[in-house]
This record gives structure tokens, sequence and C-alpha cells, in this order.
């Protein structure tokens, strides 16, 4: 009978299934034969929705390639100083944490707020000592012009704890359906009980993060990750075979240090190192999972000799430093180096839809026919759109740009009438539209931004109200 991998629990016919690696991540690995169901619901409740958070914003943007399940409506958006935070759900914009800002020429305060914010925005009035008895209050939009997303993280110790949970469950599961049986997984050896006791501990005993047992099996996300990881695919011979996005698990002994070391690179883009082990004395292995998120391929396991070099080194960038704070919690370098790299993580996924998703392009320059007047050609139909993509940028500059390349495309499409659009070789189209994006990359960098005054706003309150110092 199959058993618990954290505590030992026999698990029976009913046992849920579980996705290993989390569904809300595209996970695809699935078993009834991994945790009890009790474990399970406590990780969900307890760790697995902080590493949910991490990467909401990526999956979300790359929703119209993923299946429905993974789909998230929400997308976290933030003023370009950070200060005023707003979220976009199903088309429209809200304020999700109340602001106030000072005009210095009338001394005049203005509290932005939603109605769901309202009760907080009490709390900020009070704080600021911003006196609302004289306020008016009214309707009104927004003050950006411009969000971004990414640009505020908040780092979470509990999701690091998922993840290791994840990586030995993402192993055990897939050893578990390639044949290996239960007792010969490396995922239960008793070298590893180190680890698995304290998941354990931390989901079922409600005990306090003990900061030198996460720092002793966390090591960090590893600057040089994507070099590392490639180093091991070239070894293995599975480098042309991954699609993009997808999840790569690697594990390997180092028999002079007698550890076992991991790598978990998030979508092929972010990785992160576990050491699993520091006193064992098994036989050298490596392994490597490949989990997509695109298409329909299952997950694969790969299994090799142990890796010649070291897998993965301890770094600062694990959200606290253990020796400066005693033990405390710090995210000094942390915050800005992860905020920076998933910023880039989700411009870099729009361009990744722009050149890929073939069906959401054309809906969403069939949707621009609308904007633009019936006399105008092709040419204007791209302009528009690519105004969409890069509303950061003036259309003016984007045609500067674009002239530079002398682009016999253009001309094409200049002399084609916008109302024969039903009749354009979408293939054709898409092709030669891409060599433009492409250029403008080159140029511009990844687009990102999103445009407010095109989005319709929630009705947001605002209070008017002179500075209580006069």
């Amino acid at each position: 009978m199959a058993t618990c991998l954290f505590t030992g629990i026999e698990l029976s016919k009913s046992t849920k299934q579980e996705h290993a690696i989390l569904s809300s991540l595209g996970g695809r690995i699935v078993s009834k034969e991994l945790t009890s169901d009790v474990f399970n619901e406590k990780c969900g409740s307890k760790i697995d929705k902080y590493l949910t958070e991490q990467f909401e914003q990526l999956l979300r943007t790359l929703g119209p390639l993923l299946s429905s399940k993974l789909k998230n409506k929400k997308q976290q958006l933030f003023s370009s100083d950070g200060q005023r935070h707003y979220e976009k759900q199903n088309g429209k914009i809200y304020i999700t944490k109340p602001f106030i800002s000072e005009n210095s020429e009338t001394n005049k305060k203005t509290c932005y707020y939603s109605e769901s914010t309202r009760d907080e925005t009490i709390k900020l009035a009070k704080k600021e000592n911003f006196s609302t008895s004289e306020s008016k209050e009214k309707k009104t939009d927004i003050p950006d012009d411009f969000l971004y997303t990414g640009e505020k993280l908040a780092i979470s110790p509990e999701s690091y704890i998922s993840t290791i949970k994840c990586f030995l469950c993402a192993f055990d599961a897939m050893e578990g359906q390639n044949g290996i049986e239960e007792t010969k997984r490396f995922s239960r050896h008793p070298k590893l009980s180190s680890v698995r006791d304290y998941i354990k501990k931390f989901v079922l005993n409600d005990e306090e993060i003990k900061i030198s047992a996460y720092d002793k099996f966390f090591l960090g996300i590893q600057p040089d990750g994507k070099k590392r990881v490639q180093r091991v695919l070239e070894k293995y011979k599975i480098k042309k075979k991954i699609k993009p996005y997808s999840h790569i698990l690697i594990v390997s002994t180092n028999s002079p240090t007698k550890t076992i070391n991991g790598l978990w690179s998030f979508f092929g883009l972010e990785t992160h190192a576990l050491r699993l082990a520091d006193n064992w004395d098994g036989p050298p292995f490596s392994k490597v999972i490949i989990n997509p998120i695109i298409g329909d391929e299952s997950p694969k396991l790969y299994s090799g000799e142990e890796l010649p070099n070291s897998l993965c080194c301890k770094t600062k960038y694990k959200g606290f430093s253990y020796e400066k704070a005693q033990g405390q919690l710090l995210d000094n370098d942390i915050i800005p180096y992860i905020s920076e790299i998933r910023q880039i993580e989700y411009r870099e996924s729009i361009s990744f839809l722009e050149l890929n998703a073939d069906a959401l392009v054309i809906k969403n320059f069939h949707k621009n026919l609308k904007n633009i007047p019936p006399e105008s050609n092709i040419e204007d139909l791209i302009y528009k759109h690519l105004s969409m993509v890069w509303p950061e940028v003036p259309v003016s500059k984007l045609k500067e740009t674009i002239s530079k390349l002398h682009s016999p495309t253009l001309i094409k499409w200049r002399r084609c009438p916008v109302l024969n659009w039903a009749a354009v070789d979408k293939d054709t189209f898409l092709a030669e539209y891409r060599q433009i994006f492409l250029s403008l990359i080159d140029e511009y960098d990844h687009p990102g931004a999103v445009k407010i005054r095109s989005i319709k706003t929630e009705d947001c309150a605002i209070i008017n109200n002179r500075n209580t110092s006069e």
C-alpha cells in the first residue's frame, strides 16, 4: 500500500488525486500516491497559495495559450512609481489600495479610493491626519495614464517551502509512474528525512519558520540559472525538445560533497536552487523532469549519471540573510532583484503572444477595425494595433522607426483598403507583421505598459479637502 511522502501514513483507494507541481502553475504530473488528503489540504491553505501568487501575472498573460483552468482573470497593476495600486479584472480597472495626493500649489489633498476600499480609506485618513468632515465626495477617473505590472513583490518563505515540497512530489510521482518501487525512490530515502520532516512540521504542527533550516534547504535564486540548466539539457541531449515556458526540474548527487542538490527552472525563466541532503551515501545519479504548460504533451522523466560539475550554489537572493539578521527575515536584496526579473518575464511574455498566438493576434486586429475610419488601409490598421501594444510610444515614433526599415511589406499594405481585410491571407499577413514587430523590439524593448484611458475604470470616488495645516 502506498504511503504519504511526508507523514508515512498509509493511503487508501479513496485518497484524492493531486498535482505534484501545482495545477495553478501548469503542473501536469498527477498521482493518488503522494500525500494524504489531510496533508494535501493543509498545504493548499498554508504554503501552496503563496507559490501560486509568485507567478500569477505571467500565467495571466500567457492565458490565451493555456487551458481554461490556468487563465488568471486578475492582473495586479501599479503606477510608474509603484505607489498607486490597481487591479484589472474582466477588462475593468479597480483601485485596490486607497491613496492621498497633494497639490503643491493649492495645498489641497485628494484621497482616491473605491467602494471596496472604503474601510481602509478611513484608516488612511486618520493616519495621515486628513479630515473628511468638510470633504466633498465625487466620482472620477484614476489619475494615471499608464500602469505597469510587477512593480511590487511580497517575498514569502512559505512559497519556498512549497517549492521544495512540490519538487520532491514531482520526482516521487514520476519515478512511481516509471515503475520504480516506493522504497527505491530517492525522495523517500532516509537521508532526505530532515527536509521531509521540516516540511511536515511546518505544515501540520503550525510551527514557526526556522530560519537556520530554511537557509539550509533553500540555496536561493540563481542569477546564472539559465546557463546552468542549459548545460544539463545539452548533456542529456534534450534541449531542442522542450517547449517554451516549460517547468524544468533537475536533481543530482555530488559524491565529493555527499550532497543532493536540485534546480527548478520555473517556466524556463527563473531558477531556484535546493539542498535536499548533505550526508548522502547512496548511489550517484541525476534526473530531469520536463513539464510543458503549452500544448498537450505529457511530462517526461530522464535519468542519467551524476553530473560532473556543481549543479548550483548558495546565493543571497532568498528573501533573508541569516547571518546578518540573526534569523530575522530580510528582503533588501531579493525585492529589487526579483521584481526586475519578473517585470522582464512579463514583458517578454507579451511579445511571445504577439509572435505565437495567431488566433489572438488576428482577433485583436479585427477588433481594431471598429476604431479606424473605413477609408483607411491595412498599413493604418497595423499602426493602430502597434499603438495598443506599445501605448507608451507615440504613433509618430512608431512610424518613424518603421519607415527606416524601407519595408516592402508596408508599401504593399498601404495599397490595400481596410475594407478588404476579410480577403487578406492571414498566414502571410502574420509573418510580415511579425518581422515589423521584431524590429520594434530592437528599438523599444519588449512592450508591457497598460494604457488606462482605453480601459473602462470602476466608478472611482475622491475626497477633496484643504490641507489641515492651514
